[in-house]
């Protein structure tokens, strides 16, 4: 492909108009890029770009920014790619070129895709389907359909995602849509792994490469079939269904991985991860674990969010299943990446795995987490009984501390404008200033500074501060707001390696304070209207300040105007009969 396009590049640099040649320049970068020669492709679509800028060709321009786009998302820069695939939608549409406009919808639904923005994918698919079908153009119909299929299997719909490659299929049949069929077959083989079959799995993948082979077109798709045959194979292998032709296949996707180019960034996270899959399915930790990690490496490098969960997904439950703490905090990245774009059925296996890693790894921690619901019980009962603030307060952080299995819990509310211990358990909030809380304080300053959260956990660590070596535990510290306003802090630590806090823990914690932060508020406000009512009713007896001052006792007896006339007029008569009756008068 790449001498004919190199014919043609001299053929156009003799013979053609500038315009065939700014063409001819676009088409040997795409052909640079395929064999994964991304500085050469980049700078000959370039060069094509400018050319069709100089002659004012708007159709030019858009079809160098789809090509860059292309070559971008290939080699892993994906927002670039977006930014690229956007300016040529909007050149396209203002020359109203509808059969060149859904290619780079074509291209912008993939890079979504690989970031996990599965609504934007579904969106731009969706667009590429409804311009094809407007103008028959059946290439573009088939790479809808493939297009919508990964995303409803990506969501879990694996029913949608195998009514949309059948339709795929169909069309690419009979019409030597060769390089489309391959890749539906590839999305086919994925669909019916995810749905727990790798026998048929790996028969669709065997389609796809037998089509690459044949018609010499396995640049295109090699990485691909061969990652979902290593997929294939390793779920087969957990099911114990292992048959020679299957070895044979694994053994040889296995040795094509491991010749992907490193520099398609696109291709190789994918690669190294099934790889890992292949020697954990072996036993051979270590050398899954050197894969895992340079498939996280390569991944982080291009946001791919999507893959890059699923790599976390397996290598997470490796380290968990081994006794490390460490893949506990992967699998909870996996969870977190999975639920922000909507993959339920990934979200579900994340959930699954985390919790049989953690019964068998870590007993100990699990008792621990089954404490939770009943915690939770009684704390609501505590929430809904008629206590004083004290006692409310005292009642909280022991139910938090029991709930999490801590070993020590502080609440701190905001009162004058700083912060006030009021509530502790197994902490003298006396000794708060004592040079051994120093690390504890210094937590929380840095909370009420940021209005963040503060977790330390084994491999997980988002604070380092001046005193830390002086803690070796597992911490979780949480701003309390209510209505917009920081009214303070939930501090709770634990000295037990078993129990060390991950995100998981943070998120209960960091969703159970608001509820404090209400509870404090609502106290408050009772103790204003308590205050308000009684001095409503003194109101209501004694209407001004000056009567309510004038009739208390102390002011009743013997200092009211009436009892000064008393005695004023008592004294006068008494001086008088002294002065009368008396003996020297």
């Amino acid at each position: 492909a790449l001498l004919v396009q190199l014919r043609q590049l001299n053929l156009a640099e003799k013979f053609g108009t500038p315009r065939e040649l700014a063409q001819a320049y676009a088409a040997h970068g795409l052909a640079c890029m395929q064999l994964l020669l991304f500085t050469r492709a980049m700078r000959y679509i370039s060069k094509s770009r400018d050319m069709s800028a100089r002659l004012n060709n708007p159709w030019g321009i858009a079809f160098s920014e789809n090509c860059l786009g292309i070559c971008l998302f290939s080699a892993g820069k994906r927002q670039e790619a977006i930014e690229h695939c956007q300016r040529s939608i909007r050149i396209y549409s203002d020359i109203e070129d509808t059969l060149e406009l859904g290619f780079p919808y074509a291209t912008l639904g993939w890079v979504y895709y690989h970031n996990g923005d599965f609504e934007k994918a579904a969106g731009a698919f969706q667009n590429l389907h409804d311009l094809s079908e407007r103008v028959g153009n059946m290439r573009g119909l088939v790479y809808s359909y493939t297009g919508l299929a990964e995303v409803s299997l990506a969501r879990g719909d694996y029913d949608r995602a195998e009514s949309y490659i059948t339709d795929s299929i169909k069309l690419c049949e009979g019409r030597e849509l060769l390089i489309s069929l391959a890749g539906a077959y590839t999305t086919y083989g994925r669909i019916w792994n995810k749905r727990g079959e790798p026998e048929k799995a790996v028969s669709y993948f065997e389609r796809s490469r037998t089509i690459c082979w044949d018609n010499k077109l396995k640049a295109h798709f090699e990485p691909l079939y061969n990652a979902g045959i290593a997929d294939a194979c390793v779920e087969a292998g957990e099911r114990g269904w292992k048959t020679p032709p299957l070895k044979r296949s694994l053994k040889n996707a296995i040795k094509r991985l491991r010749t992907v180019d490193r520099k398609s960034r696109n291709y190789a996270g994918q690669a190294l991860r099934s790889i890992g899959n292949y020697y954990l399915n072996l036993g051979k930790t270590k050398k899954a674990e050197r894969y895992y990690a340079e498939s996280l490496a390569a991944l982080r490098r291009n946001d791919g969010r999507y893959e890059l969960a699923l790599t976390l997904l397996n290598y997470g439950r490796m380290k968990l299943n081994s006794g490390s703490r460490e893949g506990g905090e992967y699998l909870s990245e996996a969870e977190g990446i999975f639920r922000e774009i909507g993959a339920a059925a990934d979200l579900a296996r994340a959930r699954q795995y985390t919790e049989q890693g953690y019964a068998q790894a870590f007993p100990a921690a699990r008792e621990a987490k089954d404490r939770i619901p009943s915690s939770l019980i009684k704390l609501s009962k505590v929430i809904g009984s008629a206590l004083s603030s004290g006692e409310m307060l005292e009642k909280l952080i022991a139910g938090v501390v029991e709930m999490m299995g801590a070993d020590r819990g502080l609440l701190m509310l905001v009162e004058n404008g700083s912060l006030v211990a009021r509530a502790a358990w197994n902490i003298d909030r006396d000794k708060i200033g004592d040079p051994s809380y120093d690390f504890v304080k210094s937590v929380i300053s840095q909370v009420e500074k940021s209005g963040a959260p503060v977790i330390i956990g084994k491999g997980l660590v988002n604070y380092r501060g001046d005193y830390q070596d002086k803690f070796s535990g597992s911490l979780l510290c949480v701003p309390m707001e209510y209505k917009g306003r920081f009214g303070g802090v939930l501090y709770i630590d634990t000295d037990a390696d078993q129990n060390q806090y991950n995100s998981r823990d943070l998120e209960l914690v960091a969703a159970f304070a608001p509820q404090i932060a209400m509870i404090v508020e609502n106290l408050s406000l009772s103790e204003k209207v308590v205050e308000l009512e009684k001095n409503r009713k003194e109101s209501a007896v004694y209407p001004t300040p000056e009567i309510r001052e004038g009739y208390k006792y102390e002011n009743i007896i013997g200092k009211s105007e009436v009892m000064q006339k008393v005695r004023s007029e008592e004294r006068r008569v008494g001086k008088e009969c002294r002065s009368r009756w008396s003996p020297y008068h």
